[in-house]
């Protein structure tokens, strides 16, 4: 007796195994991608009753609390920043500096920083405040 071996030919797709792929993938670029994180001064900044929203090109000069100097958020040391602030006015000729002073320094430190932004060739600087209608 001859029995007759027919071999069909099955024809699936696994789809357990593209999911699994599918997944890896995902996993893969959630952690290859950077996200853009806003890193920030940490700047107390003063609060004000006539605050406005101003969408105009400066040249940010910040200080935290630590006296530490920051130029359009690269930090400079207290020696580099009329130098380097100087060399930022001549090169982007922007001659407004908007400065965000930490609400704990002293006025007289203040002061004395605009000095030096006057000395580097600025024309006017902005004190940055918050609104009180800002509050938390």
């Amino acid at each position: 007796m001859k029995l007759n071996k027919k071999t069909k030919l099955i024809i699936a797709f696994s789809t357990i195994s593209l999911t699994d792929i599918i997944l890896l993938l995902i996993i893969f670029f959630l952690l290859s991608s950077s996200f853009v994180t806003n890193t920030g001064i940490k700047v107390k900044l003063p609060k004000s009753s006539s605050a406005k929203n101003i969408n105009k090109k400066f040249i940010t000069v910040s200080i935290n609390d630590r006296k530490e100097f920051f130029i359009n958020g690269n930090i400079v040391s207290y020696n580099e920043l009329e130098p380097l602030l100087s060399k930022q006015i001549q090169d982007k000729k922007i001659s407004k500096i908007l400065l965000k002073a930490d609400k704990e320094l002293k006025l007289d430190f203040i002061i004395q920083v605009i000095d030096i932004i006057k000395s580097a060739g600025a024309e006017d600087v902005i004190i940055s405040t918050i609104s009180k209608k800002n509050e938390v």
